[in-house]
């Protein structure tokens, strides 16, 4: 099967810090953490890794190591960090020869540092990712794939979303999208618009906050239950408000998309589709760093999805995958492959449980 990937590609310099502190500021009720590094004073680190990264080419690695043909669509600089992207992905065989060159703009590189704790916070330089143009995606890659996976389109890149959307809904190629913060904040139109040509939408749930105060979903009252998962026990945190899981997944099917995820960090993972909201608590890990852990999650549920496995096998097959991403220490060392995939299906313990959206 080919599948092809547009978004970010970035060359990751993850950094291993276990001696920056970390503290937690409450926003609006919600707590997030951050990492303190002191200014004029040399901080230690442990390891540093160089690796590729960016949402187009954690998710092209990752559907090729799932027996996919993967093309990955996207724009670099005329450097040695594209030099490095180029040889990475000759390496494990994806398919880079539609990939675009910036003549102004350097590659983009993500500095990861990485805390003992496994959290991480990327500095990133976009670069040549923001000058990404129409004129750049292929649309004879996109008419031969049997999936279309889009992931974050940064800045002004973000207009691009219907058009290829529509594109690919013209030649019947289903679309799994993946979007960006910025294309759910300053950027939220091009994303509305192409709503009912996305066939699976994929956030997390800060990204899903965001997303429900753009369609204006209003909280409804409700007592809280216990003895729920997270999410469904308590309301999303939005900038301007709350509202419900149940809400906003209703919302968005009814928009378009056939399946909607939602990922909740340590507790699970939330998928609609239909009448049916289903749950799977996250695994149990050693964490070594959550970068690409959203990418390997999407990846795997909709590969096995386009290989007509069921959704109750997809969304375990995600689940498996992000949890080996995250006991890594880059983005894509940990994906497995689908042999590797269905071994560990078959001796996990089933702990999906489903609800009803009505």
């Amino acid at each position: 099967m080919k599948v092809v990937t547009i978004g970010a590609a970035m060359r990751d310099i993850c950094i291993t810090c276990n001696t920056a502190p970390i503290i937690y500021q409450d926003d609006n009720g919600t707590l997030f953490p951050f990492t303190i590094l002191p200014l004029d004073t040399k901080t230690e680190v442990s390891q540093i890794t160089n690796a590729v990264g960016g949402g187009a080419l954690n998710s092209a690695l990752s559907f090729c190591k799932l027996g996919f043909k993967a093309t990955a669509l996207c724009k670099i600089g005329n450097d040695v960090d594209g030099a490095f992207i180029k040889q990475q992905l000759k390496k494990y065989g994806i398919n880079f020869k539609h990939h675009a060159v910036s003549a102004q703009r350097c590659t983009g590189i993500s500095a990861i540092v990485i805390s003992g704790s496994g959290q991480c916070a990327p500095l990133v330089y976009r670069g040549a990712n923001l000058t990404l143009t129409s004129s750049d995606i292929s649309k004879q890659a996109i008419q031969n794939a049997d999936q279309l996976y889009i992931t974050s389109l940064s800045g002004k890149t973000s207009k691009l979303l219907p058009t290829i959307c529509a594109y690919a809904h013209k030649y019947n190629t289903p679309v799994a999208c993946n979007p960006g913060t910025s294309q759910l904040t300053s950027h939220i139109t091009p994303l509305k618009n192409a709503l009912n040509t996305i066939s699976i939408l994929i956030t997390n749930s800060f990204e899903a906050g965001l997303l429900g105060d753009a369609l204006k979903i209003k909280k409804m009252k409700r007592r809280k239950l216990k003895k729920l998962p997270d999410l469904l026990a308590a309301p999303i945190v939005s900038p301007n408000g709350s509202f419900w899981l149940k809400d906003y997944m209703i919302t968005l099917l009814n928009r378009g998309p056939r399946i909607v995820v939602t990922t909740s960090d340590k507790d699970g993972v939330y998928i609609a589709e239909g009448s049916t909201l289903y749950y799977h608590p996250s695994l149990s890990v050693d964490v070594v760093s959550t970068i690409g852990a959203g990418d390997a999650f999407g990846s795997a549920f909709v590969a096995q999805l386009a290989k007509g496995k069921s959704i109750e096998y997809a969304i375990k097959a995600g689940i498996i995958n992000s949890a080996s991403v995250i006991g890594a220490l880059d983005a894509n060392s940990g994906q497995l492959t689908q042999k590797q995939l269905d071994t560990r299906i078959k001796k996990m313990k089933n702990k999906l449980e489903s609800f009803s959206l009505r």
